[in-house]
């Protein structure tokens, strides 16, 4: 932030130089000026943030001075210092919106003090303009230069020097106080902007470099300070160029995006996040074969392996999620359209498309919603009710992906509408292996994965492995592999120090 000291007073200038504390309010740069005219030309040239001048001074005086800058966007906060109590020129300050007048001689601790409350309003007013520019960019559907501009201001006021942005997204709706997901800190400046129904996007400026997984961190601290958030959040990469910004809100949107085949937490973008080319190819392939199938009459039960393995092709490639309800929605349609002497009075072809996304909003909802409808296609056209075998697979998937959730044999049976004793026969009876030791056996084989690719504490992959607590996780490690999580790495850092030798 810079200031400038205008006055026709050598002694004022070396006075205030010596009393007043510049680099605790913030002020990095100090500019001077001996008469009205200077005072006047440097403010139109270097447009500082804050003005200190007299009236009475050579050339120009004060007042003409600051009429001169009246008309200037973005003129400077302003203290008038005079030695004269006269109401005229008080009168004439508040005319200029001068933010306040001081008698001379100067008391610095009085000054200073009129200095912070200027600063506070300044970046106030900074805060408010980057959050007013950032909404406008959402009703608009685009960032302007102008906007990009005020942003650009705001940081270099604020000494940021980098940024990230994250989409947060409120999977309770719209609930306040999202922005308390980042703890409040020094270096660290957030602007929140509502996109919608439980979304928002957060700006975050740094005033020192920072590295990507830091920031990840900083949301994890908040998430486990909140668990009442449940919330997934998208990051961007940290970026020093602001007309990257653009870019980096759509980039940590596509992150966000991850939470529906990767339920909650936080996701950093990357390259290659969902299905491109190739892969694409082959999964419209298999959706076009099914609509051609339904097309020539091919009944919904015969039909179920197909949409299955379709199904699985979709978690499998992590199709683009406006681009996997669509392509459902498509699918559904043809088969419901294929058996027109069977139409169930809520079925989900009667949702638009813009409907299915808002009810799935995870792949397991859109999973259990194609299962369903399909299940119902299939009594209606066979007269029975068609066993469930689906629904035990995509059991399987969501234990294979979403081991770190809350597996109980209830709450998962409650999110599949199955009841809990019939999943667990018929889990048993799929695959020959009985459910929990399932369960059991895929988080001990990911966090031997873990204990040998990562340099994570045990905390971390007890909880990336649906263990709340870290003793609970290693005495599970122990009975399942015979050696304690330290054990496990120790013995593969001493096998490869050996095979090195």
């Amino acid at each position: 932030m810079k200031i400038l000291i205008a006055d026709d007073q050598t002694s004022l200038h070396k006075f205030l130089d010596k009393m007043i504390d510049w680099h605790s309010l913030g002020i990095t740069e100090i500019m001077h000026a001996y008469n009205g005219k200077e005072a006047a030309e440097l403010v139109h040239s270097q447009r500082p943030e804050l003005l200190v001048i007299d009236i009475r001074m050579p050339e120009w005086d004060g007042i003409e001075a600051l009429k001169s800058i009246q008309n200037l966007p973005g003129k400077p906060k302003t203290v008038i210092l005079s030695a004269y109590d006269q109401f005229d020129y008080a009168r004439e300050a508040l005319r200029l919106s001068v933010s306040q007048y001081l008698l001379k001689p100067v008391d610095a601790a009085q000054l200073t003090e009129s200095l912070r409350e200027m600063i506070g309003a300044i970046e106030s007013e900074s805060r408010a303009a980057v959050v007013r520019e950032m909404e406008r960019a959402v009703i608009a559907g685009g960032y302007s230069d102008e906007c990009l501009t005020v942003i650009a201001e705001a940081f270099s006021l604020h000494g940021v020097v980098c940024f990230a942005a994250a989409a947060v997204a409120d999977l309770d709706g719209d609930r306040a106080g999202l922005e308390s997901l980042v703890p409040v800190r020094d270096d660290c400046m957030v602007f929140v902007v509502r996109e919608g129904t439980g979304e928002c996007v957060m700006l975050l400026g740094w005033k020192r470099f920072i590295e990507p997984e830091e920031v990840n961190q900083m949301f994890d601290d908040g998430l486990a300070e909140h668990p009442e958030f449940r919330v997934t959040v998208g990051l961007s990469s940290v970026e020093t160029r602001i007309g990257e910004l653009p870019e980096r809100i759509r980039d940590s949107r596509q992150a966000a995006k991850l939470s529906f085949y990767l339920s909650g937490g936080v996701r950093l973008h990357q390259t290659g996040l969902f299905a491109e080319g190739a892969q694409l190819t082959e999964v419209h392939r298999l959706a076009q074969a099914i609509e051609d199938k339904a097309r020539l009459g091919y009944p919904p039960a015969a039909l179920r392996d197909s949409v299955r393995d379709w199904l699985t092709l979709l978690a499998d490639k992590r199709v683009e999620p406006d681009a996997a309800c669509e392509s459902a929605h498509q699918v559904l349609s043809a088969i419901h359209h294929s058996w027109t002497d069977f139409r169930p009075a809520h079925d989900a072809t009667s949702l638009s498309v813009r409907e299915l996304k808002q009810r799935c909003k995870s792949f397991w909802e859109l999973e259990r919603l194609c299962t369903e409808e399909l299940l119902k296609l299939s009594a209606g056209s066979d007269g029975g009710q068609p066993k469930q075998p689906e629904v035990i697979r995509g059991v399987k998937r969501f234990v294979d992906t979403q081991f770190q959730a809350d597996l109980s044999l209830q709450t998962v049976a409650d999110r599949f509408s199955i009841d809990k004793y019939r999943l667990s026969r018929e889990f048993k009876q799929e695959f020959g292996e009985n459910y929990w030791h399932y369960v059991t056996r895929i988080r001990m084989e990911r966090a031997a994965e873990y204990l040998r690719e990562t340099c994570w504490k045990n905390s971390a992959i007890a909880e990336k492995t649906g263990y709340m607590e870290e003793s609970h996780f290693s005495r599970a490690f122990k009975k399942y592999y015979g050696v304690s999580p330290k054990e496990y790495r120790t013995g593969l850092a001493a096998s490869g120090k050996e095979r090195n030798d």
